[in-house]
Parts: structure tokens; sequence; C-alpha cells
């Protein structure tokens, strides 16, 4: 029997991947698949941070076991956050010789950070924006911007791409490892993080549909250039109205985060963190001097994290992040990855990218066809 273990994303809950569950089954009803729709993490469980949650998941997965022994594979499919829970939970069941029981099939991610949420701080508003994620989001922000200590000094974000340690020695076992990632209009994980890329050709060029069945699967056409698009009368309204709206609900909004985050807080200080368990390896990966001096010219403005050339960026942020995020990216792609793009007209498409609300994002099924029918191995 084959498990599919899911994992939503910050203040999700297990709703939010009942569509990818629901066209799995449709896909593959005749197929013996069970599911485990994580939910021991929900809403602001998932302030914990990265590791906390996935060793959740790990235990959720030992209990299901119990009551169904039978299963002898398994793949995970995690959305926005969850896809770093999963890969955390990966790392410590591979410690366990898990994989040497069940086989792994499939890692399959949608509009997660892998490389993180960093802005530059080469604006202001960059700089207030990784301020807000490591004071509202606790640990996880702290995780998201590279700041955190997780062991030897390294972030964790870092740790779960090195070579010298479990989780991606979990990672490598997979049959397929594959990252869905939206090339526009995604405010919370922009594409290069997304899509573990240096850049997002999609900002200098159209994007080509692949297949009429899937309008949303992409690929980009180096041979047109975008040209600005004008301003309708809809942006005019949105840049009159928006502030007022801010001006309105950020007092709100900041009250609710500030609550969230002061209880995770005293919670933070009562956790019994271990990584004791983290076993480190002889194998190392070293960039060549190629990719470790070329401008990385990463320059986000849908939302996300903006990562600019490295000539305009400051001296700190060049030597220590910048280098980080290029490392990141530079052993995560040592493995082999299907990488899925995908263009979604929507205000907000990281929530249209696993149809979160039907009723809003069901026009964008077809992203989660494709998932189903196209990638997804039994």
């Amino acid at each position: 029997m084959h498990l599919v273990v899911l994992h939503h994303g910050l203040w999700g809950n297990p709703d939010h991947l009942q569509s990818v569950i629901n066209h799995l089954k449709d896909c593959h009803s005749d197929a013996q698949l069970l599911f485990l729709n994580i939910q021991s993490s929900s809403g602001s469980l998932t302030y914990d941070g990265i590791d906390v949650c996935g060793q959740r998941v790990v235990s959720d997965i030992h209990q299901f076991l119990v009551d169904i022994p039978a299963v002898d594979r398994i793949s995970f499919i995690g959305y926005s956050l969850g896809g770093l829970i999963l890969r955390y939970a990966i790392g410590k069941l591979y410690s366990e010789g898990f994989f040497s029981k069940v086989k792994p099939i499939q890692f399959i991610s949608l509009a997660t950070p892998h490389v993180g949420t960093l802005k530059p701080p080469h604006l202001v508003s960059t700089r207030v924006f990784n301020s807000l994620q490591a004071t509202f989001l606790v640990r996880v922000g702290d995780q998201f911007t590279l700041n955190d200590r997780f062991l030897h000094e390294r972030p964790l974000l870092d740790v779960l791409s090195s070579p010298k340690y479990d989780f991606y020695k979990g990672l490598e076992l997979f049959q397929q490892r594959v990252c869905f990632a939206n090339t526009q209009y995604d405010r919370s994980v922009s594409y290069t993080t997304g899509s573990i890329s240096y850049i997002n050709d999609y900002r200098r060029y159209e994007a080509q549909v692949i297949d009429e069945k899937y309008p949303s699967i992409v690929k980009v056409d180096t041979t047109r250039e975008k040209e600005p698009i004008p301003w309708s009368t809809s942006d005019y309204v949105k840049a009159v109205y928006l502030p007022i709206l801010l001006t309105i609900w950020l007092p709100i909004g900041t009250s609710i985060l500030s609550y969230f985050a002061l209880s995770a807080r005293y919670k933070q200080s009562q956790l019994k963190l271990q990584n004791d368990w983290i076993k480190s390896y002889d194998t190392n990966i070293s960039m060549s001097k190629e990719i470790e001096n070329e401008d990385v010219g990463m320059e986000e403005t849908d939302g996300g994290e903006e990562v600019i050339p490295e000539g305009r960026q400051s001296i700190n942020h060049k030597d220590e992040k910048s280098n980080l995020r290029k490392q990141i990216i530079f052993q995560l792609n040592q493995l082999n990855w299907i990488k899925v793009n995908v263009k979604i007209n929507a205000f907000n498409s990281h929530a249209a990218i696993v149809v979160r609300r039907p009723s809003v994002n069901g026009t964008h099924s077809d992203v989660l066809q494709y998932l189903a029918k196209e990638i997804f191995i039994l």
C-alpha cells in the first residue's frame, strides 16, 4: 500500500490540501492509496518551527503505521512551509532506518520557500519586512530569514540542503523530486525560492503554455521579451484605496500577530529541542568559482524574497546571506528535480496553486490535474 503524507503551510490547516487529495483519488481510484493529511501543527502551531513540526510529522507517521502496518511505499506532498517541514521529517525518518522498510517514491513541493523568504536590505521597506518576519513569526521567521543557528552555528535551511546530513541523504533516496513554483503573483513565496533557481526568467520573457490541457503549466519563451503592461482602471483604484485599507487593517493585523508572537515566544521557552540525533557524513559538494562569483540576478517584486545582483547589494548581505542562498540552491540542484512552472492569473497565486478555496480558485484546478495525471507516481 502507498501512503501519501501531506502538510499545509504557515497558519494553515489540512483543509488547504483537500483539493490535492480529491484529484489524486479521482485520478487513481483503483490504486491502493492511503492519505495522511497532517493536522498536528495546524494554525499558530506552525510558529513552533520547521524542526518541531517535522518531529510531529514523524510521530504521526509512526502512529499511522501502528494502525495500518501494510504500508510499503511512501510519498510526501508539502505546500509552502509544509514542504520544508516534510524535508525535515524525511531526514529524521532516514536516521531511524525507516526507508529500509518503506520505499520512498516521490517528494513534491508546491510553492515551498526552499531558499527562505529573505529580502536583501537595499531598501528600507525590505529591511522592515525582514525584521517583521523575525518578530512576528518567531522561530519559523528566523528560519525563513537564515537568522537561526540550528546546528554548528548553521541555519536550518542550510543544514537541510547539505549533503553532509540526514536530510539530504533521505531526500536523495526518492525516485523523484518535484517542485511546483508560481512564476507570478505569489505574495508569499517567489519563483526563485519555490523553484530552487538563481533567477526568474519570467520577469524578462513571456511564458509559453506547454499543453493546452493544462493552461497554467508553462515554460519560458526566450524568443519573446515581455513588454510593459499599461495600468488599467482597476490598478489606479487599487493604488488609491489600498493605502486607506492598510491604514485600517494594519493596527488590527499587528495586534493579532503580536498576540500569536507573544504566545509562541512563551511556548518557545518551554520547548525541549534536540538535534543530537543528526549524523554528519564525509560527503561534501563545493560550488565552482564561476557560480560562487557570479551575480545572482534574482529580482522578485511579486512578493516573497528579493535577491538583487550582487553589485547592488550591501557588503554584509553579499558576503553572508547571498552566498549562503547560492550555496543552498547549488547543493539542492545536485539532486535531480522536475521543476514545474506555474502561471496563474490571480491576485494570490499562492492560494490558487493548491485550490485552497475551490469556490474562488477552482478555475485553476488544472495544476492539480497535472500533478495527479502527469506527475504522481504510484
